[in-house]
């Protein structure tokens, strides 16, 4: 894949990079060259990722946790974390949504 927007190299941080949206971004970033950071509860099935974060964004203990795990200098962050509300109450739901 052509690195039209200059990912190759560049510290990428993806919330909710496990499934769906959020994993599809971890992989074209990471086809891109980007050094991904996968931030989930869930573990990340994306093979070339810098390193995986396992993190509850529903929880502000976890967040910072998480943070500390990756690198201070961040090129761009992809927040694409979300649930749908039928396996969760409604205040988690819009915590991480």
């Amino acid at each position: 894949m052509k690195d039209y927007f200059g990912y190759n190299g560049k510290v990428c941080v993806v919330t909710g990079a496990s499934s769906g949206m959020g994993k599809a971004a971890a992989e074209m970033l990471v086809d891109l060259g980007a050094k991904v950071y996968a931030l989930d509860f869930n573990e990340c099935p994306v093979e070339g990722i810098e390193k995986f974060v396992k993190m509850n964004l529903s929880d502000k203990e976890s967040i910072d946790a998480g943070f500390e795990q990756i690198p201070e200098h961040i090129d761009s962050f992809f927040g694409i974390a979300g649930v749908s509300g039928i396996k969760t109450d409604f205040n988690t739901t819009v915590t991480i949504d």
